[in-house]
């Protein structure tokens, strides 16, 4: 139900391509040298950190990172703009680390999923409807937030594609969530129905989505389209869903909130800009404010299915 996480989708449609500033001749002309004169025949520098070895640092790559910040100097004594190399803004790296704010404050995204959820299973009982869905979306919740950090730690075409595909499974999942809990709505001999014919949909889309994109060239428009039609389907099922309940039961008032204040975080991946103090950026900034939204989430769920457990032992919900 991490829908209201549209922005954890968008916030990947990000390319390595080649930008102004790795076009530079302030940086090929640092670039080309560093490397032949520094990388012939070694793969990393001498007396290089083993951490920085781990992590794909090799000689290449740091001739990459120093012109970079030799190139960011040059346009800066010249009063010019700073601009992207090789599709991202110039990060101060720490521990090997391209984005570290990125990282961290995806650590915390997944480290919030998981104390909401402990929350949540100290006072819901196994047998609560849904539970086995709350189980899932923290398994699958804390899954992609681990893959943002991989991603963000190192930005290699492999971390690149998981991230992609595990902040996808989070968005398709949430919808599910969302037609999961609409399910209680209809008539109980239909709910069984409605449910297995979504997750079936939803896994078929799942799936061809993953192949498209692994077994054909790697579609960045595609991708942002689809997770944003996602998402967005499943903005409109749980607002429609709060319109309906918001009187009956007050604690809608969280999922409300969740989706609301998630799209108002979306301004800061509208208006980009250079990293402050070269860590701080829009991306990580959006991550900072997501990071209360998995315990308001799991909250939320703990309040609905109680409601729901009440519920179906007065009508038998299977």
């Amino acid at each position: 139900m991490k829908v209201f996480l549209t922005i954890f989708a968008l916030s990947l449609f990000s390319t390595t391509s080649a930008s102004n500033g790795d076009r530079s001749g302030a940086y090929q002309n640092c670039l080309k040298p560093c490397v032949n004169n520094n990388c012939s025949g070694v793969e990393y520098p001498v007396d290089h950190p083993l951490y920085l070895k781990a992590m794909g640092w090799d000689c290449k790559e740091e001739c990459k990172y120093s012109c970079m910040w030799v190139a960011v100097d040059i346009y800066a004594d010249h009063g010019v703009a700073c601009p992207q190399f090789h599709g991202k803004w110039p990060f101060i790296r720490i521990l090997g680390m391209q984005e570290p704010a990125s990282v961290l404050f995806s650590v915390l995204n997944g480290v919030a999923t998981i104390i909401g959820f402990r929350r949540y299973l100290r006072e819901v009982p196994t047998t609560t409807p849904m539970f086995n869905v709350a189980v899932l979306q923290a398994v699958v919740g804390v899954n992609a937030w681990i893959w943002s950090a991989v991603y963000h730690s190192r930005d290699f075409v492999w971390t690149e594609t998981l991230d992609y595909f595990c902040a996808t499974s989070l968005v398709m999942f949430s919808f599910y969530v969302a037609i999961h809990r609409w399910s209680y709505e209809a008539r109980i001999e239909s709910r069984a129905r409605i449910r297995w014919i979504a997750g079936h949909v939803l896994a078929g889309l799942y799936v061809t989505h993953i192949c498209y994109l692994s077994f054909d060239k790697f579609d960045y428009g595609y991708n942002m389209k689809a997770n944003v039609a996602i998402a967005l389907s499943n903005s409109v099922a749980w607002l429609w869903l709060w319109k309906q309940k918001k009187i009956s039961f007050p604690y809608f008032w969280k999922i409300f909130f969740i989706i609301v204040a998630t799209q108002i975080f979306l301004l800061f991946e509208l208006f980009d800009f250079p990293p402050l103090l070269w860590i701080l950026d829009a991306h990580s900034i959006w991550h900072l404010l997501t990071i209360p939204m998995p315990v308001l989430m799991f909250s939320f769920f703990k309040d609905d299915h109680l409601n729901l457990e009440s519920t179906s032992s007065k009508d038998k919900v299977p």
